[in-house]
């Protein structure tokens, strides 16, 4: 009986290492991943894709999220650059910028408004993706409070966010 509570115990302990192991490998995958996501503030050298430019209105307060459909396909895209304004303060809340296709995340970025100038683009550089279907990118709150929040710019006639894509 001693030698089958004795192998018990291995096993279960072996499972316990083998998940942490598991769940280490994927945490630093995550890691990786992100990591390939900048914030980038010299896009000079770079090739537009598309541009809605025109900001003649703001969106309001991002406290959720918010889901632009990226308006090209068959264009390889590295960088968004997404028209903000902090309401003329600094702000230090947290957010999550997402690129999807369908339910899959392509990418998945956490920034700190901090790093958003008031009234001007921020740029999102990742790996090339190929948009060969229907994609969007995200903007999505995660730590947040009423007097630290930021918005977005938008064409008020198309409520399409004023963003910039490139290659």
């Amino acid at each position: 009986m001693k030698e089958k509570v004795e192998k018990l115990v291995i096993i279960i302990l072996t499972l316990i290492l083998f998940s942490l192991i598991i769940f280490s490998v994927f945490s630093f995958i995550r890691k990786k991943e992100c990591e390939k996501v900048q914030i980038v503030y010299n896009v000079e050298n770079k090739e537009v894709i598309y541009e809605q430019s025109v900001s003649d209105s703001i969106i309001g307060a991002i406290d959720t999220k918010i889901e632009q459909k990226i308006n090209v396909k068959g264009k390889y895209i590295n960088t968004i650059g997404i028209k903000f304004a902090t309401y003329d303060r600094i702000n230090d809340a947290i957010y999550r910028f997402v690129i999807k296709k369908g339910d899959e995340f392509i990418v998945n970025y956490e920034f700190n408004s901090k790093d958003v100038k008031n009234s001007e683009y921020t740029y999102f550089q990742f790996n090339d993706i190929l948009i060969d279907d229907d994609y969007v990118f995200v903007i999505e709150a995660l730590s947040i409070s009423a007097d630290n929040i930021i918005t977005a710019y938008e064409n008020s006639s198309t409520k399409e966010l004023t963003y910039i894509l490139y290659k």
